[in-house]
């Protein structure tokens, strides 16, 4: 039967017997939005009580931290009511060494096995072929790189110790609540991570794509500026002045005589296109109307107003040639 709680848990199955009680607990969280992709992670501990001897102080209780894809596994196997090989895993907290004690220096190790038998060794038919098996101690750990550790051959020592058997219908029924549980936190996540994750996503690639064109158009502009640097020297042989320690050439070049400027409020629809000389043009609207829009610079502001989508006050002027140019943005 089922063990019932008055207090909130985040027990997610429970099975219990005249002596032992098997617990499933979830912990599971969403992935980081750098992650999105992966939506959750987390853990689902396994907990055997028995209290074949007692409760409280004489009860013994013992557990094991299984990956979710230990859960879709078991899952699985439950429903075919087949386990072609026993489940074994262990694990050693080999970065957390016990500091005090009669175990200190050593590390908490732990150990589960489940098996399927449902034939026993007299060939009846076994009522709860579902075993599971956990054991908890500590042991010497070993450290093998990049925060992996294992147990030291011979070091483990035993500290507790439990088992319980479950039928077809019991063993199946846990797993089925696990796994649902994970499911459905893994939707609940992705409806809230998979939109955030792919804006993300559009505003980085968006920002590379310019930083990228910015970066290329400015490298031919400084190896057409050599050559024809170059040229001259050949034939004027005028002095060339060396730039010195860590000056950059300035290639945003504006007009040298400013007319009027005119704060205007614009939202800028299409990806800026790098030109020559640091430039850029994008499509932009303005008073319900569109526009080819010259930047005399590229700012972050302005990058990340295009990117989602959202008005921004600038300085707009007119050249020579009657095209619009943005000068700088308006300080708020």
């Amino acid at each position: 039967m089922s063990k019932n709680y008055s207090d909130i848990s985040n027990q997610v199955a429970c099975i219990q017997t005249s002596s032992h009680t098997f617990s499933i607990y979830g912990s599971m969280e969403k992935e980081s939005i750098e992650r999105f992709g992966e939506l959750v992670n987390g853990k689902f501990k396994f907990l055997i009580n028995d209290f074949k001897n007692g409760k409280g102080d004489n009860s013994i209780s013992a557990y094991y931290n299984l990956d979710i894809k230990h859960i879709k596994y078991l899952y699985q196997r439950a429903k075919l009511l087949n386990l072609p090989v026993p489940f074994t895993e262990q694990k050693i907290h080999g970065a957390y060494p016990i500091t005090e004690g009669k175990y200190a220096g050593l590390c908490k190790a732990f150990k589960i096995e489940i098996k399927h038998t449902p034939i026993r060794q007299d060939g009846s038919i076994s009522r709860n072929p579902w075993n599971i098996t956990i054991t908890n101690g500590v042991a010497k750990a070993k450290d093998k790189g990049n925060n992996v550790y294992i147990q030291e051959e011979n070091t483990f020592q035993q500290t507790a110790y439990a088992y319980i058997n479950l039928s077809d219908i019991d063993f199946l029924d846990c797993m089925d609540r696990a796994y649902s549980y994970m499911e459905n936190f893994r939707f609940i996540a992705a409806r809230e991570l998979i939109p955030q994750g792919l804006k993300k996503l559009y505003e980085v690639r968006s920002r590379g794509e310019y930083r990228t064109a910015m970066q290329e158009v400015y490298q031919k502009s400084s190896q057409d500026k050599r050559m024809s640097s170059t040229q001259k020297t050949n034939t004027v042989q005028e002095p060339v002045q060396e730039i010195q320690g860590n000056q950059v050439p300035n290639v945003i070049s504006g007009p040298s005589s400013l007319p009027q400027l005119h704060p205007t409020n614009l939202l800028i629809q299409s990806k800026f296109q790098a030109l020559e000389n640091g430039q850029a043009i994008a499509q932009c609207v303005a008073k319900g109307k569109t526009y080819t829009i010259w930047f005399d610079q590229v700012t972050e502001d302005m990058i990340d107003a295009q990117v989602k989508q959202l008005p921004i006050t600038v300085n707009l002027y007119m050249d020579n040639q009657r095209r619009c140019h943005c000068y700088n943005t308006v300080a708020c």
